[in-house]
């Protein structure tokens, strides 16, 4: 059995003098196995020694947050601790239904009622539309041409994934809002009049990417993050593995197929969220341009 757990390869633990299994502590074999144990257990194999079992409200009163913070994390573990909550929370129904409601707020700025009667434009509206587009374009740029290469040349396999565990949910997850905002902003600024064929190009880039944001995260964000854990769980058990930096060398683990599975469920989904990734760019850009033709400098 190899270092996964899961099948029979070339993978064994390689380069341990001890075998785990027999190594005593105190040795150099029973300091790999301590850290190998705590490494899996802190992956999502077992629970992490670090962290109780039993939920501390009271910790949180103790560390200077108020009694009515207090009260709101009282009420919601009761009710998160609901058998009938607590069986919906395990399921994917909890996602669908914000699919659905995705799916649900694009539809609903698409048949706005619109009136040929001319208004003025909204200064909020205006302010809410130019925010969020110019905040998009912020984080699209920073995270896909700065962050991204930088920590990926510069930070070790391991640290760059644990970073990147963290900046996924937050990056879709916040651009699907802005997108949001952009999509609801640009109809109500747009409905007193009749719509172009410009006007539904729009649009219809800004649903394609509030749609592709709130999917990625809901869908394959939470799987790459969890790959990217199992991943990093089993690289740890082989020396050396993991601390490369700007490339991807499994060593032996390269002749298990366990350990491949993974690797090639990562990059699928990885790649699926590089399209989205991209898809979201052209559609920003797009944004833009319409942006940059609307605007007029007077003399």
């Amino acid at each position: 059995m190899c270092a996964t757990n899961q099948c029979d390869c070339s993978a064994d633990p390689i380069g341990l003098r001890v075998p785990l299994a027999t190594a005593p502590a105190g040795t150099e074999g029973g300091e790999i196995l301590e850290s190998v144990t705590k490494n899996v257990a802190s992956f999502g194999f077992g629970h992490p020694a670090h962290i109780p079992k039993t939920a501390r409200i009271g910790s949180i009163t103790e560390a200077g947050h108020s009694t009515y913070t207090s009260k709101l994390l009282t009420i919601a573990a009761k009710l998160t601790s609901h058998p009938k909550i607590r069986a919906i929370l395990r399921t994917s129904q909890p996602v669908h239904a914000l699919a659905i409601i995705a799916v649900g707020i694009v539809y609903s700025c698409l048949t706005t009622e619109g009136s040929t009667t001319p208004k003025p434009y909204s200064s909020v509206t205006t302010f809410l539309y130019v925010t969020s587009l110019a905040l998009r374009v912020g984080s699209q740029y920073w995270m896909t041409f700065v962050s991204g290469l930088s920590l990926y040349f510069t930070l070790q396999r391991h640290a760059f994934g644990d970073v990147q565990v963290v900046l996924f949910p937050r990056y879709f997850t916040s651009n699907a809002i802005l997108s949001a905002i952009c999509l609801f902003s640009y109809t109500k600024l747009h409905s007193h009049i009749p719509w172009t064929t410009d006007n539904w190009i729009q649009v219809t880039a800004l649903s394609t990417s509030f749609l592709l944001e709130s999917l990625a995260r809901l869908y394959l964000a939470p799987k790459v993050v969890e790959l990217i854990k199992k991943k990093t769980a089993i690289e740890k058990t082989q020396p050396g593995v993991g601390t490369e930096v700007g490339r991807h060398e499994p060593g032996a683990l390269a002749a298990c197929p366990h350990y491949m599975a993974l690797h090639r469920q990562f990059r699928l989904k990885h790649m699926g969220m590089a399209i989205v990734n991209i898809t979201t760019i052209a559609s920003t850009i797009l944004q833009l341009i319409h942006l940059s033709q609307s605007i007029c400098f007077t003399p």
